[in-house]
């Protein structure tokens, strides 16, 4: 037998559940639609770099190269790490 206490805590998990569901569809949604907008783009980047080359221009332009080219990441400076110096060991004399 189900008490009104088991039913109306069934009634919330339920609520959480349909709300959780249409959260993770919104989110889903919102992705799709960034990566609509990073294709259009990439395809608008695509189609005026055809147009120059159909007039016969370079498909890169200095100005893109320098935007383009990735930055060379700088080395840390490590210490060199020295061994210790070991202890003499003195042999004890029997005697």
């Amino acid at each position: 037998m189900v008490n009104s206490y088991q039913a109306a805590a069934v009634k919330q998990l339920k609520k959480e559940k349909e709300l959780a569901r249409l959260q993770e569809q919104e989110t889903l949604i919102a992705q799709q639609k960034q990566k609509a907008r990073a294709h259009d783009a990439r395809m608008k980047e695509i189609a005026t770099k055809e147009a120059r080359i159909a007039n016969g221009e370079p498909a890169v332009t200095a100005v893109e190269k320098k935007a383009v080219a990735p930055e060379k990441p700088k080395k840390a400076t490590v210490k060199k790490k020295t061994a210790p110096k070991k202890k003499k060991v003195t042999k004890k004399k029997d005697g």
